[in-house]
């Protein structure tokens, strides 16, 4: 009695240990970058539920949504593509994958490893590829929809963290967005510019009435061969660097 008296209280603790760990789950907050997608058809709805890492399907043959099942893919998902109207891609930025899920089965009949972060994808061409935008690695990760276990081809990309793919009317170009890249601007310090060239004056010009506005620094891009301000003074005895890109 005495001993059974002693392991009660003693799983009891263990339980109450474990169940706390069991239950925890890091939320990353992935950004959103294709969420919601149609099939070509119209005839379902697909949406990203990125906390709880499933895809919700939706009907909409009666013009409203209904929802028909939910789906587990993997960490975080941020997109959904639906490459035809029995198949759709959910790219998971957490877990570096994609899910490629039947709509027949409503299941995921592959999942793809594709690298670090990647946040969107589209289809293009013939034979059909798929264009996997790498945020991680700035590149786009070429895939054989015929063949997926082909090795895929990189386009390296002059830009920082792309973000989003968007394909031309015709289907003939790919459009990459980068959160970080390809404006070829930087920032001259206020210090520098109170005590140098100055501010460029308001455009148009500021009320007369009101107080002048603030010292601050002022962005300045780069043409190719000087610093310009939007005046096309030069500051580039102020600024000894360039920029990657």
């Amino acid at each position: 009695m005495m001993r059974r008296g002693f392991l009660f209280p003693l799983l009891m603790g263990m339980t109450l240990l474990f169940v706390p760990l069991a239950q925890a789950d890091k939320q990353f907050e992935s950004p959103h970058v294709h969420p919601i997608e149609l099939s070509p058809d119209g005839t379902k709805l697909f949406a990203v539920n990125t906390p709880d890492h499933r895809l919700t399907v939706y009907d909409m043959t009666s013009g409203s949504p209904v929802l028909l099942t939910e789906i587990q893919v993997g960490m975080e998902p941020s997109t959904v593509r639906a490459r035809s109207n029995t198949e759709v891609w959910v790219v998971n930025h957490i877990s570096d994958s994609i899910s490629i899920i039947d709509l027949n089965t409503m299941s995921v009949v592959k999942t793809l490893l594709v690298g670090d972060e990647p946040t969107d994808v589209v289809f293009a061409g013939s034979p059909e590829k798929a264009f996997v935008c790498m945020s991680q690695l700035d590149l786009i990760r070429v895939y054989d929809t015929t063949n997926l276990a082909a090795a895929p081809v990189d386009i390296p990309l002059d830009a920082c963290d792309p973000f989003a793919l968007s394909l031309s009317p015709a289907g003939d170009k790919l459009y990459v967005a980068s959160l970080d890249s390809q404006n070829n601007t930087t920032i001259v310090p206020e210090a520098t510019v109170d005590s140098t060239l100055g501010l460029p004056p308001p455009s148009p010009p500021m009320d007369t009435t009101l107080a002048a506005a603030p010292m601050v620094g002022l962005i300045v891009r780069h043409d190719g061969t000087n610093w310009l301000d939007e005046l096309n003074r030069s500051w580039d005895q102020y600024i000894t660097y360039e920029l990657y890109d």
